[in-house]
């Protein structure tokens, strides 16, 4: 379920972010709720085509900056799969609202490095704007690759209606 605060949060993002060079997408928990999967968003997560447009993104959004572009790595265990996820990220806070923009992002499953997530995308309509998503069956891939089997449960749930 998108919150009001989400739903001041992403007016904004489109806002600030629609119609400039670089393309972007809403991904994790707030992309799979904008195409009808039922789950709660947390945060915002926005994928964005490379690491300068990280760095341009994160220049428009200053003011609501909270970290400065940089190179993350997290480490996760779901399911007996390990995976490390790393990626180049840009911190804000928004409508009370923490949002992250992404580039580069890589994970490793069992020591193996996995391709990067293409930015392919899927638009939706959310209010009066569309909105562009990464798609489901990317998403399917990612979470497939890194043993996130409740996420994957709700695509494939979602897909199969």
């Amino acid at each position: 379920m998108i919150s009001d605060r989400h739903k001041q949060c992403i007016k904004l993002l489109y806002k600030e972010m629609h119609g400039c060079k670089y393309h972007w997408a809403f991904t994790g928990s707030v992309g799979l709720a904008l195409q009808g999967i039922p789950l709660d968003v947390d945060d915002i997560d926005v994928l964005v085509e490379n690491k300068d447009a990280v760095n341009f993104y994160n220049d428009v959004l200053k003011v609501y900056e909270t970290s400065p572009p940089s190179y993350i790595e997290v480490e996760k265990e779901e399911g007996g799969i390990k995976t490390k996820l790393s990626a180049y990220v840009s911190k804000h806070k928004i409508s009370n609202v923490s949002v992250d923009i992404i580039s580069d992002f890589h994970c490793q499953v069992n020591g193996n490095w996995i391709c990067p997530i293409e930015l392919e995308i899927s638009y939706v309509e959310f209010y009066d704007m569309i909105l562009p998503a990464l798609t489901l069956q990317r998403e399917l891939e990612s979470f497939i690759k890194t043993g996130r089997q409740s996420r994957t449960e709700l695509i494939m749930k979602h897909i199969s209606h």
